[in-house]
């Protein structure tokens, strides 16, 4: 697995997660949002 991702970054601030990206190895990136889901 290490040689494949070559970086993760975690976004946010205090108790709130806002994105994870993962930079992999080959230059591909994966970028995934963290919204806060409404009221049901």
């Amino acid at each position: 697995m290490a040689g494949m991702v070559k970086q993760i970054r975690i976004d946010g601030a205090r108790d709130t997660l806002d994105s994870v990206e993962i930079v992999q190895a080959d230059g591909d990136r994966s970028v995934m949002q963290i919204k806060t889901a409404g009221a049901p």
